[in-house]
């Protein structure tokens, strides 16, 4: 969507200079300037009704407590708005020099974080990557999960990008880590190994998933193969997968022999 230059009213005036940037049936999201006269980017309510409004409270209050550079900082927020840290790029559109198992292995130990504190990001894909300077960072924790937790947010929804859940979560199921873990391995099939797992609009890869086999992952064209069957196992049943700690532990010895081997091809010439 075309970014358009509007009036947000908030409640104090906060904000200037604002752009909409997009918009969806529930949200708002605007760049602009605080009254610090720092860059950041608003996400306005349209509606804080029902489990739309329950989210956006929960979004808000995971974002002031869950404190982690890789997470979107969150400025300040008011009962439907809430300001974050101006992020630029995403997965697919890396900062310049910054390598892709780098940006993973960053993701990896910020799923670890989350994991221990309970939290389920549950919609992981290119888009909610950004960064912040060269360091990535996961953003929008507006459909995050809590690990046992009874509250209706948690129970029986489907949530998340088609394209991206895990096969359990379009089934409904509880919040868990090992979820995160299978969209993990997806944006890691769809950097490393070139293509994505699932391709269309939500509405046909959602009918493609519940009529249709699993794509198999092919991370055959990586040469470190360590790193390859850590990813596999990402795809494994959701008992059977590895952590997000153990993944970003893989992704960061896959980057040092990598780095290693490139040392050794500059010495050899």
């Amino acid at each position: 969507m075309a970014a358009h230059r509007r009036h947000l009213t908030v409640p104090g005036g906060r904000f200037t200079g604002e752009v909409l940037l997009r918009s969806s049936r529930s949200f708002d999201i605007c760049a602009a300037v605080d009254d610090a006269g720092r860059s950041v980017v608003v996400k306005r309510a349209r509606h804080l009704a029902g489990l739309d409004g329950k989210r956006f409270r929960r979004e808000a209050r995971l974002g002031r407590s869950l404190r982690h550079e890789g997470l979107a900082s969150v400025l300040g927020d008011a009962p439907d708005w809430i300001a974050f840290d101006r992020l630029e790029g995403s997965l697919l559109d890396r900062p310049e020099g910054v390598p892709g198992l780098a940006a993973l292995t960053e993701v990896a130990e910020t799923l670890a974080h989350l994991h221990a504190l309970g939290v389920v990001h549950r919609d992981l894909k290119p888009a909610h990557i950004m960064f912040r300077g060269g360091r990535a960072v996961l953003i929008d924790l507006g459909v995050a999960g809590l690990v046992g937790s009874e509250d209706p947010l948690d129970a029986g929804e489907i949530v998340g990008s088609p394209a991206w859940m895990a096969p359990e979560q379009m089934l409904g199921a509880a919040p868990a880590p090992s979820a995160d873990i299978w969209s993990f391995s997806a944006l890691a099939h769809r950097l490393l190994a070139g293509r994505p797992l699932h391709a269309g609009t939500a509405d046909a890869v959602l009918e493609a998933r519940r009529t249709g086999a699993e794509p198999k992952p092919d991370f055959s064209s990586l040469a470190d193969r360590r790193l390859a069957d850590a990813l596999h196992a990402g795809f494994a049943a959701p008992e059977d997968r590895p952590s997000a700690r153990e993944l970003a532990e893989a992704l960061s010895e896959a980057g040092l022999r990598h780095a290693g081997r490139a040392t050794t091809r500059r010495a050899g010439r």
